[in-house]
């Protein structure tokens, strides 16, 4: 009874060790990297896409963003800084459970319980996911609208794929399988939708001054 009572347990106990580990680390984890703080880069950026709407103008820094993203970022304008950091905190956590539960489908071979055990593992001790959370950065919300787009056939799919790449660029190298398998309308909808996204709607929310265009 005991062996199989640990066995129905320990794959639980495996997935709370990485919650277990922020808790006890928190210090350590806010330090992760050359950030300081929780949000680092949500914060710069959030501002930044604040401004353009009051000012507009090219932003010159290190690390870009298309102005997708300020039009995404303006969503949280109606909150000061601190309650729309958390809001997006919320938001990156909710999408890394999103992940987990994609993880938990790709190994539902092992078992009920551990796979969704092994899922949430997976997904907690995930550095980029880490990175996505602390920094809150868009890029769970990038990879979890390319999963969705990619395994669906449908137009509002292919829209989707053009968006996420609007947010960011580099998920256009995730065409190459289209391209590869010569779908050739699938491919046209998805770039006219990127095209719409990066620059169409942020001309018409931003002005022009603001998209360097």
């Amino acid at each position: 009874w005991m062996k199989n009572r640990f066995l129905k347990l320990a794959p639980w106990a495996a997935a709370a060790a990485p919650i277990v580990v922020w808790i006890r680390s928190w210090r350590g984890w806010t330090d992760l990297d050359h950030c300081p703080y929780i949000g680092c880069d949500f914060v710069v950026f959030y501002r930044q896409a604040l401004s353009l709407f009051r000012h507009p103008t090219v932003i010159e820094a290190d690390w870009f963003y298309p102005p997708m993203a300020a039009v995404l970022f303006a969503i949280f304008r109606p909150f000061p800084p601190v309650p729309a950091l958390v809001a997006w905190s919320v938001i990156n956590v909710a999408l890394a459970v999103v992940l987990a539960v994609f993880c938990a489908r790709e190994l539902k071979r092992s078992g009920r319980r551990m796979t969704w055990a092994t899922a949430a593992g997976l997904a907690a001790l995930s550095l980029p996911v880490m990175h996505s959370i602390k920094w809150g950065q868009i890029s769970l919300l990038i990879v979890i609208g390319s999963i969705v787009a990619l395994r669906r056939r449908t137009r509002l799919a292919e829209i989707l794929f053009g968006f996420v790449i609007a947010l960011k660029l580099y998920p256009v190298v995730y065409l190459i399988g289209p391209l590869a398998r010569r779908q050739w309308k699938k491919t046209i909808t998805v770039l006219v939708a990127a095209f719409v996204c990066g620059l169409v709607i942020p001309l018409a929310v931003l002005k022009a001054e603001a998209t360097g265009a």
